[in-house]
């Protein structure tokens, strides 16, 4: 394995035939007698090493492998169409579209031009390229949010924009300057807006009052006089009734107040 890890797959094959006795340099001209040679020392120097010195070793080649691809990796991508120039994104064009799709705002993401650089491009990609992988994660978090309905198919740019800055993810800054520019709320999307979030408070108190009521089954598992851990309490609020990081948040508070936790 040390030896793969170090050389090429070709140069591993020649010395197995080298060392059998059966290759002839003059018939390969891909390889030279010194990268034979030097194959020869460097399994003649593991041959000489003990157990813990080859496990060490083997971290160490395996790490510069590990890095050399990723270098190699990122240098190939950028000869990629989605490095052509005409794959940069039009801040001013696509900050004042109504809506973008969600493909559209993910390619946005990452500095794309959304009509040039398209999902069904990238993912033949996703196995050898860095910033393809990068942008199928991604994506992976967008359509989490669309089934938890954080997004619709059809996203107001600035909606979009805040749910990547809730996430703690990026966007290129000169585009959400004109996001915010164009986007900001008129009366009827704060009215939409509050339609939706009362909505949300309505569904999260018929939750609450749930949990309320089931509290007493979780005290009953405890040991009569122990104390029950408000990590206990939310991973019960998450794991047995389905609430969300911020819902168990807001319900894990209330029940610390109601029952004194």
């Amino acid at each position: 394995m040390l030896i793969e890890l170090k050389f090429t797959d070709y140069q591993c094959e020649v010395i197995d035939k080298i060392i059998a006795g059966n290759f002839e340099f003059d018939s390969q001209p891909g390889l030279e007698t010194k990268d034979s040679e030097e194959i020869i020392s460097y399994k003649e120097k593991l041959e000489s090493l003990s157990e813990d010195e080859l496990i060490s070793l083997y971290e160490v080649e395996k790490a510069n492998k590990i890095e050399k691809e990723s270098f190699d990796a990122e240098r190939f991508d950028r000869t990629r169409f989605f490095n052509d120039e005409i794959a940069n994104a039009d801040y001013e064009y696509w900050g004042k579209i109504s809506t973008w799709s969600l493909d559209e705002a993910i390619t946005l993401i990452f500095d794309k031009n959304p009509e040039y650089v398209t999902w069904e491009k990238i993912k033949e990609l996703h196995d050898t390229s860095p910033f393809a992988y990068r942008y199928s994660k991604t994506r992976e978090l967008v359509l989490r949010a669309r089934e938890n309905k954080e997004l619709d198919d059809q996203v107001n740019p600035l909606k979009f924009v805040n749910w990547v800055r809730s996430i703690e993810l990026t966007m290129p800054l000169e585009l959400v300057k004109v996001v915010k520019k164009r986007h900001s709320f008129n009366k009827d999307d704060a009215r939409t807006y509050l339609d939706e979030q009362s909505v949300v408070w309505s569904d999260l108190r018929e939750k609450i009052i749930t949990v309320i009521n089931k509290y007493p089954d979780l005290v009953s598992q405890y040991p009569e006089g122990e104390k029950i851990k408000i990590e206990d309490v939310k991973e019960w609020l998450e794991k047995t009734h389905g609430l969300k990081t911020r819902e168990s948040h807001i319900a894990s508070k209330i029940l610390t107040e109601r029952f004194n936790i």
